[in-house]
C-alpha cells in the first residue's frame, strides 16, 4: 500500500493525492523540517501553528490527526515521498517458536530501489540529505556537530561548545534581581557519568561580546539577507493560514454532506 499522500490513478500508476489539503500538509510538513532540521521540531511547530497531519486508515479514508514524533520519522525515512520506488527495506524472519521478527535492513542492502520512479514530494537529493540530518541528531551531543539554533534569549543557545570537552554547552535560565540571565553550563558528563561538572559561564557577556562582533559584520547585504528572512516568515505564515482555510472548508464540506444525507 502507498503512503499518505500518495494514490494509483485510473492506469494503476503512482501520484500525488488529488486532494489539496493532504498535498499541501504534506509539502508544509517537508518545508518545515528543512527549516528546523528535526522531527521533534517540526511536530511542535504543528502543534505551534494548530495544524493537523493526513493519516490513511484502512478502509482507506483520510483522517487529519496531531501530528507526533514517530510519524514524522516514518514520514522522513519514506523513499516513496522522494518518488523512488523501494522494496526489501525490511527483513521478516520467524523465530524457533513461531514468532515473527522484522528487522530493518540499510539502504545498501534493499533488494530493490528505483529513484524518479513517481512523483514525490522533495528530491531524491533532498531524501538523502534529510537522512543525514536524523541520523546527525541521533548522535545527540557526543561530539561537537553542527546543532539547529533553539529558541530563547540565549544567543549562542544550541551553538556554543565546550572549549575544554567538546561537548555543547546547555542553557540555564534564573530569575535574578529582577531579571533572567541565561548560563552557558558543560554538565552533561556530570549527568551521564556522575564526574564534576566541567564547566559553567555567565551568558551576558559571551553575549553581549558575541552581539557586537554581529554588529560590526552587518553589511548592507546583511541586512537585505534579514529582510528576505522577514519576507519568508511572513509567508510561512501565510501558508499555515491557507492550510488552515483548507481544514475548515473540509469541515464544512463533510457538515453540509451530513445534513443532506440526514434530510
Amino acid at each position: 500500500p502507498l503512503p499518505t499522500g500518495l494514490v494509483y490513478d485510473d492506469l494503476g500508476n503512482v501520484a500525488l493525492d488529488p486532494d489539496m489539503q493532504v498535498r499541501e500538509t504534506i509539502a508544509h510538513f517537508f518545508g518545515t523540517f528543512a527549516r528546523v532540521g528535526s522531527a521533534s521540531q517540526t511536530v511542535k511547530a504543528f502543534r505551534a501553528e494548530g495544524l493537523l497531519f493526513p493519516s490513511r486508515l484502512h478502509n482507506s479514508q483520510t483522517v487529519f490527526r496531531p501530528l507526533t514524533a514517530s510519524t514524522a520519522v516514518r514520514v522522513l525515512h519514506n523513499p516513496r515521498y522522494a518518488g523512488a520506488y523501494a522494496y526489501g527495506r525490511r527483513q521478516f524472519r520467524r523465530t524457533i517458536d513461531g514468532k515473527k521478527t522484522v528487522r530493518a535492513r540499510d539502504n545498501d542492502d534493499w533488494l530493490a530501489c528505483i529513484p524518479d520512479a513517481h512523483p514525490g514530494y522533495i528530491s531524491w537529493e533532498q531524501h538523502q540529505e534529510n537522512l543525514k540530518i536524523l541520523e546527525a541528531n541521533g548522535h545527540g551531543y557526543k561530539d561537537a556537530r553542527a546543532s539547529i539554533p533553539r529558541e530563547g534569549s540565549a544567543l549562542l543557545q544550541g551553538r556554543a561548545v565546550c572549549g575544554q570537552c567538546g561537548r555543547h554547552f546547555r542553557v540555564r535560565y534564573a530569575a535574578r534581581r529582577g531579571r533572567q540571565e541565561s548560563w552557558y553550563v558543560c554538565d552533561r558528563a556530570h549527568s551521564y557519568r556522575g564526574d564534576p561538572s566541567c564547566q559553567s559561564i555567565a551568558g551576558h557577556a559571551i553575549d553581549e561580546a558575541v552581539g557586537q562582533l554581529i554588529a560590526q559584520q552587518m553589511t548592507p547585504a546583511a541586512v537585505e539577507l534579514a529582510l528576505e528572512v522577514r519576507k519568508e516568515i511572513e509567508a510561512r505564515h501565510e501558508e499555515a493560514d491557507q492550510l488552515r482555510s483548507r481544514a475548515i472548508e473540509r469541515a464544512q464540506t463533510e457538515a453540509d454532506l451530513a445534513q443532506r444525507r440526514f434530510m
